[in-house]
């Protein structure tokens, strides 16, 4: 079981470095193309790093002497290019995830939150909580 944990560390992984981006260079433009594009990277991001992720689950099986699992081990027995081969609906559920998260992930990553509270409504300007990059605490700063 162990070593399959690491397709989710390599999903969780994929997935936070890519809502690091504000946004993919060379996607500039702000219509539907260009988000359609930007969604599609981020699935395949993902879908590679879940392939990356399944390549050293087997290895970790190898390398700590445990049996491949049955399904597995019927998945490689059939005819394929690669020397393993390559799971079509895990790299499906790859790219789903990231063309579905990442975006929101991207948004609330790169978001500004604005205090409401009774204390700030009587201050002539809102005061916006931002996050930074490489702090965890949120300060203050004038609009």
């Amino acid at each position: 079981m162990l070593p399959w944990t690491i397709l989710s560390f390599m999903v969780t992984t994929a997935v936070c470095r890519l809502g690091r981006l504000e946004r993919w260079p060379g996607l500039v433009k702000n219509d539907g193309w260009s988000k359609l594009a930007e969604r599609g990277l981020d699935g395949l991001v993902v879908s590679g790093a879940v392939l990356i992720g399944f390549y050293l689950a087997l290895g970790a099986l190898d390398l700590f002497g445990l049996p491949i699992p049955k399904a597995v081990q019927a998945l490689m027995e059939r005819p394929h290019v690669l020397p393993v081969p390559v799971p079509v609906p895990l790299q499906v559920i790859g790219f789903v995830i990231g063309f579905f998260t990442v975006r929101d992930v991207r948004r609330a990553a790169h978001a500004n939150m604005i205090d409401v509270s009774p204390a700030a409504a009587l201050k002539p300007q809102p005061t916006v909580l931002s996050v930074k990059e490489t702090s965890v605490s949120l300060t203050p700063r004038p609009l």
